[in-house]
Order: C-alpha cells, then structure tokens, then sequence
C-alpha cells in the first residue's frame, strides 16, 4: 500500500501542476504559441471544474493498477468515453463500408 500511496500523491501533484487544481490557470507553452490561439484562448478561459475532479482520475488508474487484468487504456469521465466511443465506431463504420 506505501507505493500505492506514492502513486496517488504524485498523480494529485501533477495534476496541479498542470493546471487542474481549482484556482489556476492554464497557460500556453510558448512552443505552441503558432498553434491555435484560438484553442488555447477558449482552453485558458474554462474554468478549473469543467476539467472534472483529479482525485476521479487518481481513483481511476489506482483501480486498473490493483485490477488482475488491467485495461490497456483508461478513460476517465464522461465525456472521454463518449469522445472515444464515437470515434472508434467511426472507424468500425469506415472500415464494414469498406468490406461491402
């Protein structure tokens, strides 16, 4: 359990630091500064709630950790899952129109 709670301060600590904990903002790299300013402006301006709750993602990749047959991917949160879904049943689709 001691490296399991290693795991889960340091999950909670990068979530801060990358700018999930409340009363924070995200800021752009300047990397990416050509990107999308458009992106990144709309991104900055969510608040830190519609990101959803850290300790849901901690609690989420603890419980595939402790799993017998853990996922190879772990979507956490509603609208993960339903980005996920439809985009692999897009390509489900794409691929049976292929076969027809």
């Amino acid at each position: 359990m001691r490296c399991r709670a290693g795991i889960a301060s340091k999950l909670a600590s990068s979530s801060r630091a990358i700018g999930l904990a409340a009363n924070t903002s995200v800021r752009r790299p300047s990397t990416y500064a050509g990107a999308s300013p458009n992106f990144f402006a709309a991104f900055g301006a969510k608040p830190a709630e519609e990101f959803g709750a850290p300790r849901e993602v901690v609690d989420a990749i603890l419980h595939a950790v402790d799993s017998d047959n853990p996922p190879t991917r772990v979507a956490v949160g509603h609208e993960a899952r339903t980005t996920i879904r439809e985009a692999l049943t897009a390509r489900l689709e794409e691929v049976t129109a292929q076969a027809a």
